[in-house]
């Protein structure tokens, strides 16, 4: 079993954010109660939460496109 230093160092984290990204993403668009939206909420946090302290270097480009749409 990978530690929680090796999830995040690894890369590993920034693929899982990604699908919670999309996933709560999803969640929150489609969903039509209340308990939905809020699930695909805290998948958007948790998403945004992983792919920030990943390791995973991006082009300053990607950076900055991610910052504008997640400020949007």
């Amino acid at each position: 079993m990978m530690s929680v230093a090796a999830f995040f160092a690894s890369g590993a984290a920034f693929f899982s954010g990604a699908f919670c990204l999309l996933a709560g993403l999803a969640g929150v668009i489609l969903g039509r109660r209340g308990f939905v939206k809020a699930i695909g909420r805290l998948l958007l946090m948790l998403g945004i939460f992983q792919i920030v302290i990943s390791a995973t270097p991006l082009p300053v480009w990607a950076y900055s496109i991610w910052a504008i749409s997640l400020l949007a």
